[in-house]
């Protein structure tokens, strides 16, 4: 196609199973860090990114994989980072952040002040347009993953 158009056609997907949504969910974003060269700790956690803390049944915090034997996991946190919200994978799926808004942060859809915001898939990212995006994930419906397509912009 470039050879006869002169254009290059250069196209990135993605799907909600790459995205980490929650503690307990960190989906396999470890992937495409570890790819990259990014450090994934023993734990599969890409820690540029985001880490996981638990909380213990002793009110104290412990980095995953650290909570001692005699303490029980109440809750699994997911903390991210400024480096996530500026990877392909976040704004090709969410698009924005509550900072980017002026709000204090958040992700929209998800967390923080930015939750009850909507997701904006591929905002504001100048080379790439959204071209094709599936429903959001319906096991009522049967649906499979929500998938967006992008293509990249000359």
């Amino acid at each position: 196609v470039q050879a006869f158009t002169g254009w290059t056609i250069r196209y990135a997907m993605t799907d909600m199973r790459l995205f980490p949504f929650s503690g307990t969910d960190t989906g396999i974003f470890y992937a495409p860090a570890d790819l990259v060269g990014r450090v994934v700790n023993s734990v599969g956690v890409p820690t540029t990114f985001f880490n996981v803390t638990v909380l213990g049944t002793d009110g104290n915090t412990y980095p995953l994989g650290h909570l001692p034997a005699n303490v029980g996991a109440v809750q699994y946190n997911i903390n991210y980072f400024a480096p996530f919200y500026h990877t392909m994978i976040y704004r090709t799926y969410i698009g924005y952040n509550g900072t980017d808004v002026g709000l204090s942060g958040g992700i929209p859809g998800l967390s923080g002040a930015a939750a009850s915001y909507p997701i904006e898939p591929g905002w504001m990212m100048q080379h790439f347009q959204v071209v094709y995006q599936t429903a959001y994930y319906s096991p009522l419906q049967g649906g499979g993953p929500r998938q967006l397509h992008l293509l990249q912009r000359d």
